[in-house]
């Protein structure tokens, strides 16, 4: 998975364009990233990993650039 992909696929979750998402978009500034968003956040990384996302690692999961950092560490998308 690239970037882009992952960045579109939250997008979807959060019911926003990719380009309306940066590392700082968060639940506290973007009223559609609600707790449900954020279960199917979660959700849908489980899904990537094939495994669950830690409690302690989902708590973390707070902001976009957050979920990149996660992603790229686990292995969902390119380190590069």
């Amino acid at each position: 998975m690239t970037l882009d992909d992952l960045k579109t696929e939250i997008a979807d979750i959060v019911e926003v364009e990719p380009a309306e998402l940066s590392d700082d978009t968060s639940s506290e500034n973007l009223a559609s990233w609600d707790s449900m968003a954020t279960l199917r956040i979660i959700s849908f990384l489980d899904e990537q990993l094939d495994d669950q996302v830690e409690p302690e690692e989902a708590q973390a999961l707070t902001t976009f650039g957050a979920i990149v950092e996660f992603a790229r560490k686990r292995g969902i998308i390119d380190a590069g």
